[in-house]
């Protein structure tokens, strides 16, 4: 309709899946103040604050070092002892910062193997075509990690290391 009548039109809406699916281009909002306004990609992928990654997709906030100033659209970062290759905001300098990391922005891996993040198995569902696996590491919220059912997931209480796929480092933030 947006397109055929030509004519702009605002929408407010709850729902994240119908704004994210809806705009082109999103006015995030909490206590009467803009938090930031974008497409609904740039809001998704690149949060401009703590507050926004939380709110839209449910980031997890990982206190993070920035090694190395970002250069193009990436820097590398040392998350609890481990580096790792991870989107920033163009000329991030080298300090320290919080990293955005989304349940799929993870994969599983043994606990005994080098350069992973560990992390303790809640629990796992069977969900048909995939389990669901809730993990939890020291001092961060426990997260849903998705992944195929090829034999039986972890176990509760097993310790499993955990691969840093994606993640956006916040910019000029200090960790929250």
């Amino acid at each position: 309709m947006h397109a055929r009548l030509r004519s702009t039109f605002v929408y407010v809406t709850h729902d994240q899946n119908e704004a994210l699916a809806l705009a082109d281009r999103i006015a995030l909002m909490a206590r009467g103040r803009i938090l930031q306004c974008d497409t609904p990609r740039n809001i998704y992928e690149c949060p401009a604050s703590a507050e926004t990654a939380r709110f839209l997709g449910g980031s997890m906030l990982l206190p993070a070092q920035v090694i190395t100033p970002a250069t193009g659209c990436s820097a590398r970062v040392r998350v609890a002892g481990t580096e790792w290759q991870v989107r920033a905001p163009r000329d991030h300098p080298a300090v320290s910062a919080t990293l955005s990391v989304r349940a799929h922005d993870l994969a599983l891996a043994p606990a005994a193997q080098a350069d992973v993040l560990t992390a303790t198995v809640l629990d796992a569902r069977y969900q048909g075509s995939h389990w669901l696996v809730r993990v939890r590491m020291q001092d961060v919220p426990a997260i849903e990690l998705e992944i195929a059912h090829r034999g039986e997931p972890p176990g509760r209480g097993e310790s499993v290391g955990l691969h840093i796929l994606d993640g956006w480092v916040l910019p000029d933030r200090p960790h929250m």
